[in-house]
């Protein structure tokens, strides 16, 4: 993120474009209607993204703090609602965990499904892969990450940007709880930077 200074107290926050070519070079093809979809999806947030493909907005030093983290959430949020664009390949640790699940359905109170879909503050689909609910417990939304030592973290972003835009920091009394499964056998010595970011 980069932030410029245009006055007295005028200030420019913006990804400087990074978001959307980081979307085209993982082999997103950002059509003129994919485009207006996250332009008008980042627009609800008060984030313009203007037609150099700049993810940004104008703050004062009052309320920079606030809009930089505004910035932020946008560029993850820009990634997971990108993330049906483009064919991942088949994640075998989320099918092994689910698998995990499945032998484990009754030692659970909670009533265990997969793959349920809920509409993000994006407005866009996202796929939870197990869900716990109900039994007067809080629910339970399980994500699964596996990234290898040295690879790229493509798959840990997108989650992130999931659970991000599941996430309604307005809604104090939201009654559900997010967790991570991380894959600790591939990731090797990075496990503590996996864990950081989340």
């Amino acid at each position: 993120m980069y932030i410029e200074q245009l006055g007295d107290d005028k200030f420019l926050i913006t990804d400087d474009a990074k978001t959307l070519m980081n979307l085209e070079s993982r082999g997103v093809s950002l059509s003129q209607k994919r485009f207006n979809h996250i332009k008008q999806n980042l627009s609800y947030r008060g984030i313009e993204l203007n037609q150099r493909a700049e993810i940004n907005s104008i703050s004062n030093s009052a309320t920079l703090a606030q809009q930089l983290q505004k910035v932020i959430q946008s560029s993850i949020i820009t990634g997971g609602m990108a993330s049906d664009w483009f064919s991942l390949p088949e994640d075998k640790f989320e099918k092994e965990v689910k698998g995990l699940f499945r032998q484990n359905k009754g030692k659970f109170s909670q009533q265990l499904t997969f793959d349920n879909k809920f509409t993000g503050l994006s407005g866009h689909l996202v796929n939870i892969p197990i869900l716990l609910q109900g039994a007067n417990k809080p629910n339970k939304q399980i994500f699964t990450v596996s990234v290898k030592a040295q690879g790229n973290w493509n798959s840990a972003y997108s989650v992130l940007g999931k659970m991000t835009d599941l996430t309604d920091p307005t809604n104090n009394a939201q009654n559900t709880q997010q967790f991570v499964i991380i894959d600790d056998h591939n990731v090797g010595d990075q496990f503590n930077n996996l864990v950081l970011l989340f």
